[in-house]
């Protein structure tokens, strides 16, 4: 697989997502952004609808927000009302014990 490289500069960063020819690629070129840098966390929402539940993560520092990236049922994923910190964050979900993915950045 050959390295991705996003330009930096502001001539040059609109970028055409159609030049990646995998997901792989295209998290490889998000992370690349400094207002986008992120991980993919796979998780299973709480066993009660509607109540916060922690998600323990790796990114390092305190994230300011996450894009749904895969839902296995129909289901709305909200922020919880715990303490996001620099290894878990609180959330809410409005179907329990579903497996979910998220962008988190």
């Amino acid at each position: 697989m050959k390295p991705v490289t996003i330009p930096t500069n502001a001539a040059s960063a609109k970028t055409n997502w159609n030049q990646y020819s995998s997901s792989r690629q295209i998290q490889q070129a998000l992370n690349s952004q400094t207002a986008l840098n992120g991980i993919t966390v796979a998780f299973t929402t709480g066993p009660t609808a509607n109540t916060s539940f922690d998600v323990p993560h790796t990114l390092g520092r305190v994230p300011v927000g996450y894009h749904l990236v895969k839902l296995a049922a129909a289901l709305t994923i909200y922020d919880g009302t715990g303490a996001t910190t620099k290894s878990t964050i609180s959330l809410k979900a409005t179907v329990a014990n579903t497996e979910v993915s998220i962008y988190l950045f």
